[in-house]
C-alpha cells in the first residue's frame, strides 16, 4: 500500500467544487440566506458569486479575502486546508 504524501493528507480537496460548497456553508452560517445578499454585500456580480458557489469559477484572491472577512472564516478553512469548522 502506498503512503499518501503530507500534501494529500493536509489538503484533501482544494477543488473549485469543494471551495464552492464551503463558501455556501459559510454564507449560510453567517446568516446570509441567499447568494443575492452575499453578492451585494461583497460588491461582486451575482453571476460571478453563484459561479463560485457552484464550483464553476475559481475564487480570486481579492474575492476570497472579501468572503473570509464577511463570513468570518479563515482562508485555510475556505480553501479546505483544515477540517476545523467555522
Amino acid at each position: 500500500m502506498m503512503k499518501k504524501s503530507p500534501e494529500t493528507i493536509a489538503y484533501p480537496d482544494c477543488s473549485k467544487k469543494s471551495i464552492g460548497a464551503r463558501l455556501k456553508q459559510a454564507r449560510i452560517h453567517a446568516g446570509y440566506e441567499t447568494a443575492v445578499d452575499a453578492a451585494r454585500l461583497l460588491d461582486i456580480p451575482l453571476d460571478s458569486y453563484r459561479s463560485y458557489e457552484l464550483g464553476r469559477r475559481t475564487l480570486g484572491e481579492e474575492a476570497l479575502l472579501k468572503c473570509t472577512k464577511l463570513f468570518k472564516v479563515s482562508e485555510d478553512w475556505l480553501r479546505n486546508r483544515t477540517k476545523k469548522n467555522i
